[in-house]
């Protein structure tokens, strides 16, 4: 993320990147959907994004109720593998595809 952003944002900011969101969906929580689940985060319009693209870093999901780490919990992320469809195999590594994976977003 670039200096300027990540000071305008904050340190700790857990989103997504997205070169266009929708109305409503802009600097709020939105929800990210694919065929294989949703997930809720923070968008953030960004011009350093290919038309199309939305980047969301990978978080674990700390924020599930139970969890018990409490700087985990503070900057938790969401678990963005609950996206990725599970039959959607890298051929050559034999590995989950974890990125590339098609979604949609909407104002939460």
């Amino acid at each position: 993320m670039a200096p300027e952003r990540r000071a305008r944002l904050g340190q700790s900011f857990v989103g997504a990147l997205a070169h266009q969101a929708p109305r409503g969906a802009r600097g709020e929580r939105a929800r990210i959907t694919s065929e294989a689940g949703s997930i809720e985060a923070p968008v953030e319009v960004s011009d350093e994004m290919a038309p199309g693209v939305v980047s969301l870093p990978h978080g674990w999901g700390h924020d599930r109720p139970g969890v018990r780490l409490g700087v985990a919990s503070a900057h938790a992320g969401v678990n963005n593998d609950l996206l990725a469809p599970p039959m959607l195999v890298d051929v050559p590594s034999d590995n989950a595809v974890l990125n590339g994976i098609p979604v949609t977003v909407r104002p939460a």
